[in-house]
């Protein structure tokens, strides 16, 4: 979202009228996620897509009356038919795009603030049934600013924090009222402790994945640019001497699998917010650090949050295969609260 407000700021400030056209549902093999977004202005100019081109013509014309007669409008988009020129999808899904005028909105100017110092909210649009077009920020269990309908507003609310968590998007439907909560988050980051060949290749995996990605070690001579090319922050240093944060969004791999290098870890990183942690080592390992620890006064529970042997298990033997591994464990952890939305998220019909 971040890119597609800085051409909605842009474009205002030529003096042109913005239109934008929102993946809101999708259905089977859809072309773009939920969140993707088409814009365009009163002048022509477009920028994102809904379909990768299968409608973004139809969805140009339609946000031409948007911007006309300011009425959002949400559409659905299927497979298309047999005559050369039908507008739809050729993967076979379905999807609806929420379309509607973006030039004057409070909502989207405090979501852009949201965004610039990395808060964790969500942006909530009624996209179908009465009050169409209303929208607020939420943060923090509240309404920020902006209007939804009074009785949709608790269970929006609850709603919103459990995607928060799952770091995804939904349109949910709350009787007549749909409403699109897209989550507005911070970038996920991974610390690694441990400059080693298995975090050169973790480092990478999670760059393509779009985590800010932190590596420390207390070996200067393997701490370097030329190895870490991907890193966004490399940070010299004993374990317990670095000033590394370890939020509600930051996974932590610990690589060296010996406890001078782990122990000094332990008592922030176990009193922490972060939702992943990983250490290296077999299970003998594992159990022995496991040991260790509750010796040393940990309780079961916090000494259960160590990941560790580390790693989905799928086989994996080269440094890169047990980065993808470590990565796919972090992925799955993140995805993993499961708890019952109040909305329902209806699935769309066939063709």
């Amino acid at each position: 979202m971040k890119t597609e407000l800085a051409w909605r700021r842009r474009w205002i400030a030529e003096g042109k009228q913005v239109g934008a056209a929102i993946v809101a549902r999708v259905s089977g093999s859809a072309p773009r996620p939920i969140g993707s977004r088409f814009m365009m202005t009163s002048a022509g100019d477009m920028e994102g897509s809904v379909s990768g081109g299968c409608v973004e013509n139809d969805v140009f014309v339609r946000l031409e009356s948007v911007l006309s007669n300011g009425r959002p409008e949400l559409v659905g988009y299927g497979i298309a038919d047999d005559e050369a020129f039908a507008v739809g999808l050729a993967c076979g899904g379905r999807i609806q795009v929420y379309l509607e005028d973006q030039t004057i909105s409070d909502v989207l100017d405090a979501i852009e603030d949201l965004i610039e110092r990395e808060g964790l909210g969500t942006l909530a649009v009624v996209v179908g049934g009465p009050d169409v077009g209303s929208s607020a920020v939420l943060e923090d269990g509240q309404v920020m600013l902006g209007e939804l309908p009074v009785a949709v507003i608790p269970d929006v609310l609850t709603d919103a924090a459990v995607l928060n968590e799952r770091g995804e998007s939904l349109t949910l439907e709350y009787g007549e009222h749909e409403v699109y909560l897209e989550t507005v988050a911070p970038p996920n980051r991974l610390v690694i402790f441990g400059a080693v060949h298995i975090g050169q290749e973790l480092a990478q995996v999670a760059h393509q994945l779009g985590y800010h990605v932190t590596v420390s070690d207390a070996r200067p001579a393997f701490l370097t640019e030329e190895r870490f090319p991907t890193a966004d922050r490399l940070v010299p240093g004993w374990p317990d001497q670095v000033d590394i944060e370890f939020a509600r969004n930051t996974a932590v791999v610990v690589l060296s699998h010996d406890a001078r290098f782990e122990d000094p870890l332990w008592p922030s990183l176990l009193t922490s917010q972060a939702p992943y942690i990983g250490a290296m080592g077999s299970k003998g390992t594992a159990d022995k650090r496991s040991q260790r620890l509750m010796n040393d006064g940990y309780s079961t529970d916090a000494v259960a949050r160590i990941h560790g042997p580390i790693g989905l298990s799928i086989g994996a033997d080269t440094p890169a295969e047990v980065a993808v591994a470590i990565m796919a464990e972090i992925v799955s952890v993140r995805r993993s609260p499961r708890p019952a939305l109040r909305g329902i998220a209806r699935r769309l019909p066939g063709n």
